[in-house]
């Protein structure tokens, strides 16, 4: 999916991680365009909320073939079912799509440095279409360790048709009153009708100040390709944020 600087990261704890086989359990739509595989580890982890790993095809002698770095969106309290989730392409993303109950795949990890910071009392997460990965496990962290942190989340997609987790963020709203989630369509005109908070058009500085109460104080975790994260970037800096509370995951 992408390569990250954390990837290269010259630590005793990545150099120590030994890669494993993992079996899948299964592969599901999310949405039109998105799917998560689930898989089962063979030894347990302990991901810190926001890193990633390597996934390999296995080759018919059961080595490791080709492989790919996603973001997990699992939470990282799930120490032995993990899954990650990602854009439908005809290339190695198909290849996952392809797999069925029961089979083999590859695994290293957990690793990066995009990783939350625990000690916040509220955050504000940017997401621009199925990189709302690595965010989702922050969310879902937060949730599942009952911080009382406040969360405000603004995901960018073009529609409603190709925007992953909506039925679980609907959910949420109304489980975690801390938690307000916005839908930022930049393709309105092609999009099914959406109930909740909706803004339409490219992220800009008004939606930022609209949702996010003293957005000059608060911290910022923003992932997806890299125009989206460089105009995020752009936004963020011409509203007064500034860069030390702008975390930055691009593809």
């Amino acid at each position: 999916m992408r390569l990250r600087e954390s990837f290269l990261s010259n630590t005793a704890e990545f150099y120590s991680m030994k890669r494993q086989v993992a079996t899948v359990l299964r592969v599901f739509d999310e949405c039109e365009t998105v799917k998560t595989l689930e898989v089962e580890l063979s030894e347990p982890i302990s991901p810190k909320p926001g890193q990633c790993g390597t996934f390999f095809l296995l080759k018919e002698d059961g080595s490791f073939g080709e492989g790919r770095v996603y973001s997990l969106s699992s939470s990282p309290l799930s120490k032995e079912k993990i899954s990650i989730t990602f854009r439908m392409t005809p290339l190695f993303p198909s290849k996952l799509a392809a797999l069925k109950l029961g089979d083999k795949i590859g695994f290293f990890g957990p690793y990066g440095t995009f990783v939350l910071d625990e000690s916040l009392s509220s955050v504000v997460f940017l997401g621009g279409g199925v990189g709302i990965t690595p965010l989702l496990s922050m969310i879902r962290y937060i949730g599942g360790k009952k911080l009382p942190v406040n969360m405000v989340l603004i995901h960018s997609n073009k529609t409603v048709q190709i925007t992953p987790f909506l039925d679980f963020f609907k959910g949420l709203e109304k489980r975690n009153e801390n938690f307000k989630y916005v839908l930022n369509l930049t393709e309105p005109e092609n999009s099914e009708g959406w109930e909740g908070l909706k803004e339409d058009g490219y992220l800009s500085g008004e939606m930022v100040r609209k949702h996010v109460p003293q957005a000059e104080s608060q911290t910022f975790y923003i992932c997806g390709p890299p125009p989206y994260t460089k105009a995020a970037v752009e936004v963020l800096t011409s509203i007064g944020v500034p860069s030390e509370k702008i975390k930055l995951e691009a593809w």
